[in-house]
């Protein structure tokens, strides 16, 4: 019979006692630990003339046809089981490996009478993938019902806790036992990573000299010399690289040991490496390869080495990289371990990614050690356009004082102000204001030639409005479209923001390419709030745009009567102030147009209504309306709004309500008038007689 072909990633097959078993978790990618606990994996098969692999989760398997002997069956499947590192090459030699071999198959075939006995029997049904078959097998299990991937158990789950908490003494003697020291949780991690990340270094090394696999990567591709790298456990670095752990290692975002130590912080580990596994100096060298020492654990002989050759980095030009340094630095090449870029986060170096996280100290010692503070990510920023737009002003103020350009732009043209306006970190804006930053400075068309007071003003940072309008910034400066703050914060319906540049002077009525105020902007939007707003700060109303619309216009197309009644209502209000000789001063009088003004308008309410649905003709309202000043267009602007054959009456019931908005003094005697006017004299008597009765004895108004 030929070898057993085991299907990938479940295990192995092979014939002890009589009887089939299959190793399925434990031997997972073929890969053979010499100190698991193989009894408790082993499955049962029988299926007759076939031998079929159970899938992990209940389903269809794959069909193995069994030949060959026991030992030549066994040793076909282990010659490609090899041990394999992170980048998939076998570390040891192949006498090691035989050897290793052979004490698996010895330990299995002792043990093999204690799995019956052990494991209980489960009766499933396999489905043959192949013929559509349904035969019924008899599997040996320790945990029915679960999936056999990334199932720890008890005795492994409890040997990951020590290792955890560095209790060696258990660790030791599990170890003895014969635990399985690379049984992986749900996230591909090991006790390695775990003992890794809290620095029990005796525990990392009794691990390692049993054969645990110091470069196994978890789900994320963090091995447990990232895992150290990352916690700031330097001790436990230097037990891993001893043990033979690669530091030419990365995550699945590019990130090695030096982008974990720099964006955590760790000063300790970054000193480690420099003067441990890096070449002393080699910024004099024109050599563009920046070589490492063999370090402790080459020396050892377990080491492979560290980076070579200039890898080739996702960034700018070299030109551009270079920055705008006002003196000729040296900086290390783009080849070093330490400017290194990791692939998955913009093509960040170390001092990236310790600025963007704030990391003073961290980012002093990369500057100290040579490392380009001008290096740009992939985008074009610099470690001070990502402090800037992280916030971290004690990082900003770091990178001042060495000498980076203040206004240095990125491939968009952003500064590092108008990434903390946009982020609204008022105090960053302030420091770079004082240390002269262009307060106008504008992004390119990328980013709509935008300005900070725009940024701010879209994202809703009145502080940064603030702190900029202290610093001479121009309000109405246009962006892409002709723009201005106004517009931007009236789009984004942002009322603080609107309120404070209204109170700082901008202009309510600046026109943009569309010849567009921000009144017609926030109008086609339907922003109510930020219509009243606008009108309130004395936005014009009969200002037409591109197309010959007014704002009055669009609000009653678009059938929104709210709005259509406020333009109204401060059309009205503006031009009877403008007729009484009475300018009108923003912010020194209290006034809405959304509803009404005063509680005696708010009682003259139940007037109207009576007289528009009941009282008046279609013809008396319409002279109504007309006397009290209504233009032909605001009248059209209302009717536009059509319900039927009687919607008259509703407005002219809305026209009477903005009349009444405006009537300050003595609503009453201002209806009398207009009703006498029209001719209608014994309406307007029945009306004052009624209104003269529910008022008398109160404080309002009257007819005499």
């Amino acid at each position: 019979m030929g070898p057993i072909k085991p299907r990938p990633g479940t295990g192995f097959f092979t014939r002890m006692q009589g009887t089939f078993f299959c190793c399925v978790r434990c031997c997972k990618g073929g890969n053979f630990g010499r100190d698991r606990y193989y009894d408790t994996h082993y499955r049962k098969i029988e299926t007759g003339s076939h031998w079929t692999a159970p899938r992990r989760n209940a389903g269809e398997s794959d069909e193995l046809t069994a030949s060959g002997s026991v030992l030549s069956g066994y040793g076909s499947v282990t010659e490609g089981a090899q041990r394999t590192d992170i980048s998939g090459n076998d570390r040891r030699s192949s006498a090691a490996q035989g050897a290793d071999f052979a004490d698996n198959a010895s330990r299995r075939m002792s043990t093999a009478s204690r799995v019956k006995a052990r494991l209980r029997h489960r009766q499933i049904r396999v489905r043959n993938k192949s013929s559509g078959n349904v035969s019924v097998a008899s599997h040996l299990t320790a945990i029915p019902g679960q999936s056999y991937e990334h199932r720890l158990l008890p005795t492994e789950k409890n040997f990951h806790e020590m290792a955890r908490t560095g209790n060696l003494e258990e660790v030791e003697r599990m170890i003895k036992d014969r635990i399985n020291v690379n049984c992986m949780d749900e996230k591909d991690r090991s006790a390695l990573h775990l003992a890794a990340g809290q620095g029990h270094v005796e525990v990392i090394r009794t691990l390692l000299d049993n054969d645990a696999k110091a470069d196994a990567p978890d789900k994320f591709g963090m091995n447990a010399l990232l895992w150290s790298a990352w916690f700031g456990q330097q001790p436990a670095m230097d037990a891993l690289c001893n043990g033979g752990a690669l530091v030419k290692c990365e995550n699945k975002q590019g990130l090695t040991i030096v982008h974990c130590a720099a964006s955590r912080g760790h000063v300790n580990v970054l000193k480690y490496i420099v003067d441990n596994l890096l070449e002393e100096d080699s910024m004099d060298s024109d050599d563009e390869e920046s070589g490492l020492l063999p370090g402790l654990g080459a020396m050892q002989g377990k080491m492979t080495g560290l980076f070579g050759a200039a890898a080739s980095y996702v960034g700018l030009k070299d030109k551009k990289d270079q920055g705008q340094a006002t003196k000729k630095t040296k900086f290390r090449p783009e080849s070093s371990f330490l400017e290194h870029r990791c692939s998955g986060q913009g093509s960040k170096t170390p001092i990236h990614l310790a600025a963007e996280n704030g990391r003073v100290e961290a980012t002093k010692f990369l500057i100290q050690v040579k490392c380009n503070k001008l290096a740009r990510t992939a985008d074009g920023s610099t470690a001070l356009h990502l402090a800037a737009k992280r916030g971290h002003i004690e990082m900003v103020h770091l990178l001042l004082e060495n000498n980076l350009d203040i206004d240095i732009r990125n491939e968009e043209g952003m500064t590092p102000l108008l990434f903390a306006a946009d982020e609204g970190h008022a105090n960053v804006v302030e420091l770079l204001l004082r240390q002269k930053a262009d307060c106008n400075v504008k992004a390119n068309e990328k980013r709509k030639e935008m300005a900070a007071v725009h940024f701010a003003a879209q994202n809703n940072h009145s502080s940064v409005i603030k702190v900029l309008c202290n610093f001479g910034v121009d309000l109405d400066a246009k962006c892409q479209g002709g723009n201005t703050a106004i517009h931007l914060a009236s789009i984004a319906d942002r009322i603080e923001v609107l309120q404070t540049l209204i109170s700082k002077g901008a202009n309510v009525n600046a026109f943009n390419d569309k010849k567009r105020q921000a009144l017609h902007e926030a109008t086609e939007n339907n922003l109510t709030d930020v219509v009243e707003t606008l009108l309130i700060a004395g936005a014009w109303v009969n200002q037409v745009d591109k197309n010959g619309k007014t704002a009055l216009m669009m609000a009653a197309r678009a059938e929104n009567v709210t709005i259509t009644d406020m333009i109204i209502k401060a059309s009205r209000y503006f031009t009877k102030r403008k007729n009484e000789k009475r300018p009108y001063i923003k912010g020194k009088e209290h006034i809405q147009f959304r509803k009404e003004s005063t509680e005696e308008q708010r009682q003259m309410k139940p007037i109207m209504w009576k007289l528009a649905m009941k009282q008046l003709s279609q013809d008396d309202s319409t002279r109504l309306v007309f006397y009290w000043g209504f233009s032909a267009d605001q009248v059209k602007a209302v009717q536009t709004q059509y319900t039927g054959p009687k919607s008259w009456k509703e407005h002219t019931y809305r026209m009477l309500l903005i009349w009444l908005h405006g009537a300050e003094d003595n609503p009453l005697k201002g209806l009398y008038e207009g009703l006498v006017a029209i001719e209608r004299k014994a309406l307007a008597e029945i009306i004052r007689k009624k209104a003269n009765q529910k008022l008398e004895g109160k404080d309002g108004c009257s007819i005499s």
